[in-house]
């Protein structure tokens, strides 16, 4: 591949799950991506090798392609698009050219154009699962649920194994509200990683939705275990201790939670609950006004786990 011969192979496709590790063919000394190096080293050195105007064009896009990863690394997505469309004037024919900038775009919310690039790459690399759980995550959030479970189960049958696409179909089952089917995916998906907190999460959740309230409590403590900055596992756990009654339990979940992120209103709304149902109806009907304007439907969205306002 030449001097800029090493990229991060396609580092981005499972972004929605966890990142894979980049690919070492071809590393070169003077690459200007190399392990270890931070996203503003990988930035800095790509820069100087895209300047310099030498190698290929193919070797070009390769530095371009890995400068947006980097961007990416750093929640730069504007800067990403520009290199991987620079990639792609260059190069055409690379799907992960399309792949990466494809999650660029979700990044921004342009939901769109991010199908549009995993399409692209869809019909360059068909066997890929990564490429069809992309889309589909794409598609779940643009709320075609329909077309996301096409894609999820053409991810799966390529690669009954995939985890990333157990969890996305099984949090796509949850939204559509079939709890039992959602867990059924969550609980292959932590038989083939047990360490996987991602699925441990939704499974609580899921679990707490069918009134499997022990089961919930085991899997989002065992979540918090392996990443303790788990806001949706504290908010699952605090679920768990407001359906069980143990108020402050709950209310201290939910303030962690609302300390790490002041926007999570899901958390305000049940602080706002276990408040009420503690007997503060200053405190609480002030938490459950604010959640209710910021999100008007919330209280039937918690209603599918059986929480309702005292």
């Amino acid at each position: 591949m030449g001097f800029l011969g090493t990229r991060l192979g396609g580092a981005a496709l499972l972004a929605l799950a966890a990142l894979p590790a980049p690919a070492q063919t071809g590393l070169q000394p003077n690459a200007c991506y190399q392990p270890g190096l931070t996203a503003e080293q990988t930035i800095e050195t790509c820069t100087a090798l895209i300047r310099s105007g030498g190698g290929s064009p193919g070797n070009r896009a390769i530095a371009h392609y890995n400068r947006g990863l980097a961007w990416i690394r750093k929640g730069e997505n504007e800067h990403a698009i520009e290199d991987f469309s620079d990639a792609i004037r260059l190069n055409p024919t690379d799907p992960d050219f399309f792949a990466d900038r494809g999650l660029a775009y979700k990044n921004k919310g342009d939901l769109d154009r991010a199908i549009a690039d995993y399409s692209a790459a869809i019909r360059m690399k068909a066997g890929d699962a990564r490429l069809f759980n992309n889309r589909g995550m794409a598609w779940l959030s643009t709320g075609r649920r329909e077309r996301a479970f096409v894609d999820f189960d053409q991810a799966l049958r390529l690669d009954p194994d995939y985890a990333p696409a157990l969890v996305n179909r099984g949090t796509a089952f949850a939204e559509g509200g079939d709890f039992g089917r959602a867990v059924v995916d969550f609980d292959k998906a932590v038989a083939l990683d047990p360490k996987d907190a991602t699925a441990l999460t939704h499974r609580c959740h899921a679990r707490l939705a069918l009134a499997q309230a022990a089961d919930a409590l085991a899997d989002c403590e065992a979540a918090l275990r392996l990443n303790p900055a788990d806001t949706n596992a504290l908010v699952g756990r605090g679920m768990v201790h407001l359906k069980q009654a143990e108020h402050d339990k709950a209310i201290a979940d939910f303030n962690t939670v609302l300390t790490r992120n002041p926007a999570m209103v899901g958390a305000l709304f049940l602080r706002g609950v276990a408040k009420l149902a503690k007997g503060d109806l200053a405190g609480g009907g002030a938490d459950i006004a604010i959640a209710r304007h910021l999100e008007p439907a919330i209280a039937e969205r918690y209603g599918r786990y059986g929480i309702q306002q005292p």
